[in-house]
């Protein structure tokens, strides 16, 4: 039984993109530290901003067009972070650069789901 829930797990992990550039940060010496480290660059953090300042006018206006664009642009921004990592992990072997990407999508992610509840059309 044990193995099977270790086996899940793993396909658990190699299945999310998220998950699976975590694990190949940390199995090859990165610490991402995700609970006591946000630094993000500066143009990341601008780009939160205009996505936290759009979001609020979305509730605001409680348009759903609004939402439906901020969506959009978040799904675009983890189809970018995608191919950033995969270039990072896969080409460039720059695990150091790619566990400052990973903590950035996981912003993205949080922000994604949270996005997700706030729609009034869902």
């Amino acid at each position: 039984m044990q193995w099977a829930a270790r086996a899940n797990d793993g396909y658990r992990q190699l299945r999310d993109p998220l998950l699976r550039a975590k694990y190949l940060c940390e199995s090859g010496g990165i610490d991402l530290q995700t609970e006591t480290n946000t630094a993000m660059s500066p143009a990341f953090l601008m780009q939160q901003m205009e996505w936290r300042e759009m979001l609020d006018d979305a509730r605001d206006a409680k348009s759903a067009d609004a939402f439906t664009a901020l969506d959009t642009e978040i799904r675009d921004a983890r189809a970018e972070m995608t191919r950033v990592l995969t270039d990072l992990i896969d080409v460039r072997g720059d695990l150091a650069t790619a566990g400052e990407k990973v903590r950035e999508w996981m912003f993205l992610d949080t922000f994604g789901r949270e996005l997700a509840r706030e729609r009034p059309d869902h």
